[in-house]
């Protein structure tokens, strides 16, 4: 059996996308990935009965593993083949995230999560809520996959549809290929899980680029788990927030 959904831990982050309790983010079981951030995270969303974090962010400065963070930091929960398979509420959550970077430094950061209840019931959403359109366009965002970037899985081609949407243009690098150099001139820096994370690294630790990552093996290397405190996989359907 596998996971799809993920229990909500702090309804007032902006991460969360309006949302409360525990939330089918999947139409498909799948493996969802949970770590331990640093105190300075805002911890949106766990894997339900869990303490760790599967949705979380760092603003600019805030009190990474080794570093401040660069610009904000965004980890999230799903893998490989998700986002092929997102609920509204799936989508609402990855919406929140990119929308959060797009508007990084104009509206604050997300404040420290508070601490976990011991066990989080279970209980109806209300239904996310919609991602500002903004004004003009948000940027280019470097969408960073595994494999062939000009053949696109279903999940990273749904996930650069869903930039797309959200008014990115949208530029695609290999992992193998991807170099540091690649942030220059981008608004938001997105890795898929598809990537090796021995190709990616600590390419983009430093950047001073806003960053979304569902490839849970790179947040120590980029300083948003300590390297004792690695990333690891439980198989959930949800999430509660």
């Amino acid at each position: 059996a596998g996971q799809n959904s993920v229990a909500i831990a702090n309804p007032s982050s902006p991460l969360a996308a309006g949302l409360s309790g525990t939330v089918q983010v999947s139409t498909a079981s799948d493996i969802f990935a949970q770590g331990s951030p640093t105190g300075s995270a805002d911890v949106a969303a766990r894997l339900p009965g869990t303490s760790t974090a599967s949705d979380f962010g760092y603003d600019t400065g805030a009190a990474m593993a080794g570093l401040a963070a660069p610009a904000l930091r965004v980890g999230l929960f799903f893998t490989d083949n998700t986002p092929a398979s997102f609920t509204t509420q799936g989508w609402a959550l990855f919406d929140a995230a990119v929308t959060w970077a797009r508007n990084a430094g104009g509206g604050g950061g997300p404040s420290p999560s508070p601490s976990p209840s011991a066990s989080p019931s279970p209980s109806p959403s209300p239904s996310p809520s919609p991602s500002p359109s903004g004004s003009g366009s948000p940027g280019t965002a470097l969408l960073v996959v595994g494999g062939n970037p000009a053949a696109l899985s279903g999940a990273d081609s749904a996930a650069r549809s869903r930039l797309i949407s959200l008014g990115y243009t949208v530029t695609i690098v290999g992992d193998n290929a991807s170099v540091a150099g690649d942030a220059t001139g981008k608004q938001l820096i997105v890795i898929s899980s598809t990537v090796s994370s021995a190709n990616v690294n600590t390419k983009f630790r430093t950047a001073a680029v806003p960053l979304v990552t569902w490839e849970q093996a790179i947040w120590d290397d980029l300083g948003m788990t300590a390297a004792a405190a690695e990333a690891w996989c439980l198989e959930q359907m949800a999430i509660p927030i």
